[in-house]
């Protein structure tokens, strides 16, 4: 939050910041968006992740790997699903989703699971 060291150390000009506990860390590498790539920043964070299976990045839904949509019909815009090829499953609390792929209740946490592992992790 502003005010903070972490935001005073990026405007004085450091490369990076963390933030190191006994529970967690995390470190904070400034994008520069006219000039990184997707590429770039994915790369990035790779080594953090080189020991796992299974990666879940939340957001990225202009990513060409394969995606999971959460959709609410109350929020009243249809599934990005019926037009991006690359969703390959919903989780949703509507049948109204009309998306040919698997679907997931939200409620149903270790269906989801289970479908991701038989797919995903070999």
């Amino acid at each position: 939050p502003p005010g903070k060291e972490l935001p005073a150390h990026r405007t004085a000009g450091a490369a990076a910041g963390g933030i190191l506990s006994l529970a967690m860390s995390a470190i904070f590498l400034p994008q520069n968006p006219d000039k990184d790539t997707k590429e770039d920043r994915y790369s990035q964070m790779s080594p953090a992740f080189s020991s796992c299976e299974l990666v879940v990045v939340e957001g990225d839904s202009q990513a060409d790997d394969p995606k999971i949509e959460v959709w609410r019909a109350a929020v009243n815009t249809p599934p990005i699903a019926q037009g991006d090829s690359s969703i390959l499953a919903i989780v949703t609390d509507d049948d109204s989703h009309g998306v040919g792929v698997p679907a997931f209740a939200r409620s149903d946490v270790s269906a989801l699971a289970a479908w991701i592992q038989s797919g995903f992790l070999v």
